[in-house]
């Protein structure tokens, strides 16, 4: 899916399709430094920095998200899985 690199900032986050996230650190000479959690990025933890071509890293990632971001909370509850909790 991808970004367009314009988009990549310092302090800004972005998800990837897997829901790993990305903060970025600092963006110099066509490089992204960034660090990520989530999926396959130490868990909920920011965790080693990595630095990746700008169009690489505006191509790996979805879209931009708030960096405490939180795949799981963002899914959708069925309305009969609501109605059902509320029946207890």
């Amino acid at each position: 899916m991808g970004i367009p690199v314009d988009g990549i900032a310092v302090g800004k986050c972005f998800v990837t399709e897997i829901g790993q996230v990305r903060r970025v650190l600092e963006v110099k000479d066509g490089r992204v430094k960034y660090e990520s959690r989530g999926k396959t990025a130490h868990g909920g933890l920011w965790g080693d920095i990595t630095t990746a071509a700008d169009g690489k890293f505006a191509r790996d990632v979805n879209r931009e998200v708030s960096c405490d971001y939180d795949r799981d909370a963002d899914k959708v509850i069925p309305i009969d899985q609501l109605n059902s909790s509320n029946d207890d």
